[in-house]
């Protein structure tokens, strides 16, 4: 499965396995608490640490808020990726 991981996003590692000059790590994520298939990672996009970090901050918009941004795309093209009605946009 392809996720999206946010900067500062903490893993924990439950499994390595071996590549050569790198390695694929099963995690898991408080970001996908209820993904019933394994998460995977490429060991050259993190930083492993002994301590646990902080989790990042979530900021979330209010439920309101959701349901209007859904319905003001009705008519509009699918976006792949596309987190607004004009594609992408950063948090």
């Amino acid at each position: 499965m392809e996720f999206i991981a946010f900067p500062n996003t903490v893993f924990e590692i439950t499994e390595r396995i071996p590549k050569e000059g790198y390695s694929i790590y099963k995690i898991i994520t408080s970001d996908y608490p209820y993904e019933s298939s394994p998460l995977y990672i490429d060991s050259r996009f993190v930083e492993v640490r002994s301590d646990r970090p902080d989790e990042r901050n979530k900021v979330m918009p209010e439920r309101n808020e959701i349901i209007e941004n859904i319905l003001s795309l009705e008519g509009r093209n699918y976006m792949w990726g596309g987190n607004y009605g004009d594609g992408l946009k950063n948090y």
